[in-house]
């Protein structure tokens, strides 16, 4: 296999448990601020990407195609996924 295809594949899954790590601890600590945080940089990302794609002439729009592909995509589902196994596997009780 090729070494390029390699290097994209193991930056797809870096990119996936990192987020997803990071998901999952936000929602085991319930940190709402936190993954409200982390959100907003994955959506302020994503639209970067896409107004670069749109404004970008030819087929240069798709180097931010395949980032919104590689980076923001399997970011998103690392942290729904890690988001929502923290939030049903952290603590439940209650601080008096």
């Amino acid at each position: 296999m090729n070494t390029e295809v390699l290097t994209i594949i193991f930056i797809l899954s870096l990119v996936t448990f990192a987020f997803g790590f990071l998901g999952h601890y936000l929602a085991r600590i319930r940190s709402g601020r936190g993954f409200a945080a982390i959100g907003a940089v994955w959506v302020a990302f994503s639209v970067a990407m896409l107004v670069g794609m749109d404004k970008a002439p030819g087929w240069d729009g798709l180097a931010y195609l395949f980032a919104l592909l590689g980076v923001s995509a399997p970011s998103a589902v690392g942290l729904i996924g890690g988001g929502a196994i923290g939030y049903f596997r952290g603590d439940k009780t209650a601080n008096a």
